[in-house]
């Protein structure tokens, strides 16, 4: 199970007092946005939408470099491209929606859930960025 709670050891931490100002802003700022195991989008486009939406001066280059000095398993990621897994089902079916996201568990995404009245099924929409380490 993910933990988001922010320990008082990050006072201490090297890795985290080497970061520049710049980079300890979108560190924090991307606590904000990121599921509980720290998964998100690594698209600036996004980022800078999303978690700096009144920032006008950043740029997206400047979340891009600030991205890339980041790591926690020893790799940048960056988005590679959007894939949208759909499942189709005549009843809710907690079981196969835990298989899709177990197969889909070593990439970020998201999940929202509609009852189609005219097709008479239900529809689970996964999204996800398919990233590549450079």
């Amino acid at each position: 199970m993910g933990n988001r709670m922010i320990k008082e050891t990050i006072r201490t931490s090297r890795s985290v007092n080497s970061m520049t100002d710049f980079q300890f802003r979108v560190w924090v700022y991307l606590i904000t946005y990121v599921d509980d195991y720290g998964r998100g989008s690594a698209d600036p486009e996004l980022l800078k939408g999303l978690v700096f939406p009144r920032r006008k001066r950043l740029a997206e280059s400047d979340i891009k470099k600030a991205l890339a000095d980041f790591y926690a398993d020893g790799r940048v990621y960056f988005v590679f491209g959007h894939l949208q897994v759909e499942l189709y089902s005549e009843y809710k079916d907690p079981s196969l929606e835990s298989k899709v996201e177990a197969a889909l568990s070593g990439f970020a995404w998201t999940k929202d859930e509609e009852f189609l009245s005219d097709e008479k099924c239900y529809l689970v929409t996964y999204e996800l960025e398919v990233k590549s380490n450079e």
